[in-house]
C-alpha cells in the first residue's frame, strides 16, 4: 500500500510548472502530460472508506472533463501561438492543481 508521501510525489509537477510558466509560450505538452498522469492515479487509487471512493468519483469526472477540454481549444490556440495562450494555459494549470490538491485531501483523510 502506497503512503500519503508516494501518492504525493507522483502528482507533484512543480519544478517543470515553474519552468514552464516562465515561458512566452508554455508547452501544451507539459500540461498535457500532468493531467494524465493526475487522471491516472486518480483512477488507480482505490479509497479504504466509502466517503473517499464517492469523493473519488467526483474528482475523476472533473479530471475527465478537463482532460477532454484540454485537447480542443487550448490545443488550437498553441498551435497558432495566439497571444491568449498563455493565459489559458495558466487558467487549465490552476484548475488541475485544484483537481490535485481536492485528490490528496481525499487520500489524506482516507489514509489516516
Amino acid at each position: 500500500m502506497k503512503t500519503f508521501e508516494d501518492i504525493e510525489k507522483e502528482v507533484n509537477f512543480r519544478k517543470e510548472w515553474i519552468e514552464n510558466y516562465k515561458l512566452k509560450y508554455p508547452s501544451y505538452y507539459h500540461i498535457e502530460s500532468y493531467i494524465a498522469k493526475l487522471y491516472e492515479v486518480i483512477k488507480n487509487y482505490k479509497g479504504k472508506t466509502e466517503d473517499a471512493q464517492n469523493n473519488l468519483v467526483m474528482i475523476k469526472h472533473k479530471a475527465d472533463i478537463l482532460n477532454a477540454d484540454l485537447a480542443g481549444e487550448l490545443k488550437s490556440d498553441s498551435k497558432k501561438r495566439l497571444v491568449r495562450y498563455r493565459t489559458k494555459w495558466i487558467n487549465y494549470h490552476e484548475a488541475i492543481d485544484n483537481i490535485q490538491k481536492q485528490f490528496l485531501d481525499i487520500v489524506k483523510k482516507d489514509l489516516s
